[in-house]
Parts: C-alpha cells; structure tokens; sequence
C-alpha cells in the first residue's frame, strides 16, 4: 500500500499536505486575511475566493453525474468515480 506523506503542516489549523502548493492554496482560500470574501448569490455561503466560490455554485447549477447503483449525485466527475469504488466493497 502507498501512503502519501504529509509533509507541509498549516500553522493555523494543523491540516497537513503533501505538496507545498496545496498548502499555500488552503491558507489563501480557508485562512485569507485581507478580508476579500466571496458570497454565493443562491444559499448566501461566504467563500475566501472567486475560485472556491465557482466551484461552490456547481453545488446548485452545475452538471449532476448521478451513480447507477444508488441513484446518489455528484458535480463533479471524479466524485462519482471514488464514490463507484465503494460499491465496489459490497
């Protein structure tokens, strides 16, 4: 079994990373600290960018991948494809 190592802790929550970019990319989009937020239109959530609040209103008009064994969507693609896996087990 491979584990990936988690190297680049965030001083502020503790969440690790393996890759030092994801941890920049955390830091700017959970911790920001300019202020800068970003509100989605339909459900009011606040998000830290214009990035994580694209990917948020998927969430409410995006394309749905729906799973053919138990009817559960997702909005994206490779969502479906990890939740397939644990059929997998059953």
């Amino acid at each position: 079994i491979h584990q990936r190592l988690k190297l680049h802790e965030c001083d502020l929550c503790g969440k690790n990373f393996s890759q030092r970019n994801n941890l920049k990319r955390h830091l700017e989009e959970v911790h920001r600290t300019d202020g800068m937020k970003f509100e989605c239109y339909v459900c009011s959530k606040v998000l830290a960018t214009g990035h994580s609040l694209k990917r948020h209103l998927l969430i409410h008009n995006g394309p749905k991948y729906t799973c053919e064994i138990c009817a559960k969507e997702f909005t994206r693609v490779y969502e479906l494809n990890i939740h397939k896996k644990l059929h997998e087990d059953e």
